[in-house]
């Protein structure tokens, strides 16, 4: 069954910030591919991941401090940035996570320009005691002009 999406994240965040992001997926009627859900126990996680991208239609990243500290969440983007590469179609639709003073190091971690970004409205996931997520659909132009769908986040 194809998914709107697949989210990439890394674990620390999946508490905080992925679980209430599937809560607000359900509620928009957006399908997700996540892999606690999608990849049995002793079932082989590439394979799992594979299958996601091939049946979503985006990756959702959840760029925060730990996602730069590990090394599986930034394979899953590479292998995502290397299919916009060879397709020339847009998977990728980033969303930054932390403190103010995080999302400048977040940004110098991945190496992407201000103006590569979709619209995203911060908040402080990581301190929030809320448990929900809302999310807003809109469109924007990356920097080569090509349509990047995007979410505005609030938790």
């Amino acid at each position: 069954m194809n998914k709107d999406v697949l989210i990439c994240h890394a674990r620390e965040d999946k508490t905080a910030v992925v679980h209430p992001l599937v809560f607000a997926l359900k509620e928009a009627g957006i399908t997700y591919w996540l892999d606690e859900e999608e990849i049995a126990l002793g079932e082989s996680i590439t394979a799992g991941v594979n299958e996601g991208f091939k049946i979503s239609d985006y990756v959702v990243v959840i760029f925060s401090r730990a996602f730069l500290l590990k090394n599986w969440p930034q394979r899953e983007l590479w292998a995502a940035m290397n299919i916009e590469a060879e397709t020339g179609v847009v998977k990728v639709i980033p969303i930054l996570v932390g403190s103010n003073a995080d999302i400048p190091y977040i940004r110098r971690g991945i190496h992407l320009r201000r103006d590569t970004w979709v619209s995203v409205r911060y908040a402080e996931a990581l301190n929030s005691t809320k448990s929900s997520v809302t999310l807003q659909s809109t469109d924007r132009h990356d920097i080569l002009g090509q349509k990047r769908p995007a979410f505005h986040v609030s938790l």
